[in-house]
């Protein structure tokens, strides 16, 4: 999971009081357990890494084209599947979205 440090320390408070802190491996760890959690530094800086699935929700609307452009090739290069939960609308983040995927096959 990637996210900001302080929301990915909710995360996984709530995922080892139900699946075990022995399954979490927090940022700077180097520990492979099922659930694995990154800054967006480390998940830029992870290139080799692959997913099965990227969720992402609501963030898109919080980052800029370039950054979202960035941060939506590296999903599409590393990741089997996206699945957004944004507000997508207009030229916004749908239009980036759509032209990434496109130039990226």
């Amino acid at each position: 999971m990637v996210d900001l440090p302080s929301v990915l320390m909710c995360q996984a408070y709530q995922l080892g009081a139900n699946y075990g802190n022995n399954n979490i491996t927090l940022p700077h760890e180097n520990t492979y357990n099922q659930f694995k959690f990154q800054t967006p530094e480390q998940f830029y800086e992870d290139v080799n890494t692959k997913y099965e699935v990227a969720i992402n929700c609501d963030s898109f609307g919080e980052m800029g084209d370039r950054l979202l452009r960035d941060y939506i090739r590296q999903l599409d290069h590393r990741c089997n599947k996206i699945f957004s939960m944004n507000q997508e609308n207009g030229y916004g983040q749908n239009r980036v979205l759509l032209d990434v995927l496109k130039y990226n096959r």
